[in-house]
């Protein structure tokens, strides 16, 4: 019972609560693993509907019931995500935040650089120069 609660609510431990008990409905389930096997694709929140045999707005009820965010939103996080890991793993000498930021998916580079320091608290170059 705690563990449904815990799920149903929104907070900042949701998404590692999820990698451990996976309380969503199948459907959600099978949508979240296509975003992830498609995540630097150009796929829409249609695609992935389409994908689990629903309506779009049953998608989008399906994960702000049961992740507490849209598809998009959660598309847009595995995204920045998959950036980070991979600006964190190269140099400046090897690539650019654009090259990357396009691989992932990300078209518009100055909203891509806000979603980035607002979820990283640092500029999206200030990663790729930063030598641990």
């Amino acid at each position: 019972m705690i563990l449904g609660l815990a799920s149903a609510t929104g907070h900042p431990f949701r998404t590692q609560l999820d990698d451990f008990v996976d309380v969503r409905p199948p459907v959600v389930a099978r949508a979240v693993d296509y975003l992830h096997d498609h995540v630097a694709d150009p796929i829409s929140v249609a695609d992935v509907a389409r994908h689990c045999g629903i309506s779009v707005r049953s998608l989008q009820d399906g994960f702000q019931r049961h992740i507490g965010r849209s598809p998009s939103a959660y598309l847009r996080t595995l995204r920045i995500r998959g950036v980070h890991d991979e600006l964190v793993e190269t140099s400046p000498q090897q690539d650019t935040v654009a090259a990357v930021a396009h691989r992932w998916g990300f078209v518009h580079l100055g909203r891509f650089a806000s979603l980035y320091s607002a979820e990283f608290g640092e500029t999206p170059s200030q990663t790729l120069r930063r030598v641990y």
